[in-house]
């Protein structure tokens, strides 16, 4: 007796397995998708977070070379008032002519500005910490910071209170009042920590001079550097009118300051 097997007709003709293969391929097909979306979205972000992230560095690093700049217009200054004080200190008879130029060092030295912008947004925003994701970079820049907070308690805060009390051109003797030997000698010290902790921050998170140069030309803005000759004028008009006093107070025996 022959018996007959019945088949589905699926079977016969394979469309079974060809539906499983098309399934499986559309499941295969489907995770890819998942997959790449999610994985081009993830790398996205990565980027986008690492540019945030040299894009801070970058600003930050910005600061610290605008501070070291006014440090460099101080050391020039500071140096330039120490030769001053020791020539007249070799040669007292040179008094007369430097003991005005003396007060314009001086008197620019204390004129150093520093924006607290960026040092206010990195001390108080967690985000910013999060993003650098460096601890050692954070710590730092912490340093640079206290670093120039104590300068200019030490340095231009205490010489602006020197230079109120009685001025140094008045006589040889109060012309060495102030140390500029010392202040010269501060400055330069805070300002080759600075450099120093400038250098490591650049190695530390990988940041080349040129990167800095291109950054630095974007953000610079067009300013007018200080009138050197309209300030000499000001200062000679201020002698002239100084010596016209003391004349009239000796010839009156009068003290203005009584």
């Amino acid at each position: 007796m022959n018996i007959k097997l019945h088949t589905p007709k699926s079977l016969k003709m394979g469309s079974g397995m060809s539906s499983l293969k098309q399934f499986l391929l559309s499941l295969f097909a489907t995770s890819v998708s998942i997959a790449l979306t999610f994985g081009t979205a993830a790398i996205i972000d990565y980027y986008a977070k690492q540019k945030a992230k040299r894009e801070i560095v970058k600003t930050i690093i910005y600061d610290f070379d605008q501070t070291i700049k006014e440090l460099e217009k101080a050391d020039t200054l500071f140096s330039d008032a120490k030769r001053q004080q020791l020539l007249v200190a070799e040669h007292p008879e040179y008094f007369d002519s430097l003991r005005y130029s003396l007060i314009q060092a001086g008197a620019k030295g204390c004129t150093l500005q520093f924006s607290e912008i960026t040092e206010k947004i990195f001390s108080s925003s967690i985000e910013t910490f999060i993003t650098i994701g460096n601890a050692n970079f954070i710590t730092l820049v912490s340093e640079f910071y206290h670093s120039r907070n104590n300068y200019k308690k030490m340095v231009l805060d205490d010489l602006t209170e020197e230079l109120k009390k009685q001025s140094t051109h008045e006589s040889i003797g109060e012309f060495f009042r102030i140390n500029y030997v010392e202040y010269a000698f501060n400055n330069y010290g805070f300002l080759s920590d600075m450099r120093d902790t400038r250098n490591k921050c650049m190695k530390l998170m990988d940041i080349s001079e040129e990167e800095m140069k291109e950054f630095s030309e974007s953000r610079l803005i067009d300013t007018k550097s200080e009138d050197d000759e309209a300030f000499y004028k000001v200062v000679e008009q201020w002698k002239q009118e100084t010596d016209a006093i003391g004349e009239a107070q000796k010839k009156y025996k009068t003290n203005i300051n009584e």
